[in-house]
């Protein structure tokens, strides 16, 4: 199995949720939410971190080849972003589009688009 590790800072501390990163693997479909999720647990390094730890807390996960997450991550205070990522065949963590991952979990599922519109 091809894995890669994936980071992110997070912004604020890990006492932040407002401002924390997070990674979800993307398991299905959601009534609710139109995807459904399994938030992953992140492995947090404070070797970079300031004093208070509300700037330089990087945050890792250890994403899978075959599977798509959808990530949040900051750039800044105010800069977020939402996208999807998954592992191609050399290891490395590619930015996919939604049609992308919904089309592999309609497959995945064997449910065509009429179905989940």
């Amino acid at each position: 199995m091809i894995k890669a590790l994936w980071s992110a800072e997070a912004i604020g501390g890990m006492s932040d949720s407002v401002r924390r990163p997070w990674v979800a693997e993307i398991t299905g479909l959601s009534a609710r939410y139109g995807l459904q999720r399994e938030f992953l647990k992140a492995r947090v390094d404070y070797t970079g971190a300031n004093s208070r730890g509300t700037r330089g807390v990087k945050c890792w996960w250890t994403l899978e080849h075959g599977r798509y997450y959808q990530v949040r991550l900051f750039y800044s205070w105010g800069d977020e972003e939402r996208c999807f990522v998954t592992v191609d065949a050399d290891g490395d963590v590619i930015e996919v589009e939604q049609e992308e991952v919904e089309r592999w979990i309609r497959d995945r599922l064997g449910v065509d688009s009429a179905s989940t519109s």
